[in-house]
């Protein structure tokens, strides 16, 4: 979404049209903020989510790492 923001440079506008044009650019600015804060700050609870979800599945990883440097060993000692 692409909001346009344009500031008001005429002095002798009408006080009416003044706080239109603050409380249309307050406004945006408010969902601005609320849209793209998520994106570069993700909150706390994705972040730990992830880390535990990858920190998972390393443990699988070296757990099948280990499995199977054990089951080649066992084969290259019988093979003697």
């Amino acid at each position: 979404m692409k909001v346009t923001i344009t500031r008001a440079t005429n002095s002798k506008a009408a006080p009416s049209h003044s706080i239109y044009l603050k409380e249309i650019y307050t406004s945006s600015a408010a969902l601005l903020v609320k849209q793209m804060l998520p994106r570069v700050c993700p909150p706390h609870e994705n972040f730990t989510a992830q880390l535990s979800r990858i920190h998972e599945q390393h443990a699988d990883e070296i757990q099948r790492l280990v499995e199977t440097f054990r089951k080649k060993n066992s084969e290259l000692r019988n093979e003697r």
